[in-house]
């Protein structure tokens, strides 16, 4: 889930020029992702709610985006392991935010591992 999380960074990063209007969601669905910046996408995807919340939401559409990650945890499944990381790593699921502070989230990987097995 976190490798995802990556790889949407890297993305975000050097996909074209951004959009901000987020009716690409609902018009062409299958390149949204590269036609919005990722804090757009989560901006559109994920407006409100706690970070766990946004972070179930997003994990939730990227398969629909990015066909090749159809594995994706379901969002109920996000959210718990989410609820069960540290708070100060669950901004890291987040890769806007990733992209920024990967220092401070090098530890989210580990952290949503020992949350997922947690039940």
């Amino acid at each position: 889930m976190i490798k995802v999380g990556l790889a949407l960074a890297l993305v975000g990063c050097t996909g074209p020029a951004a959009e901000t209007d987020c009716s690409i969601l609902k018009t062409d669905r299958a390149h949204a992702i590269t036609r919005l910046s990722m804090s757009g996408l989560e901006r559109c995807v994920a407006p409100m709610g706690t970070d766990c919340e946004r972070a179930a939401a997003l994990f939730t559409q990227m398969p629909a985006m990015i066909p090749r990650w159809s594995q994706i945890e379901k969002a109920a499944n996000t959210k718990a392991i989410c609820d069960r990381m540290p708070p100060t790593l669950q901004k890291c699921l987040f890769p806007s935010y990733v992209v920024g502070h990967q220092p401070e989230c090098a530890g989210a990987p580990a952290a949503a591992r020992a949350a997922a097995t947690l039940r």
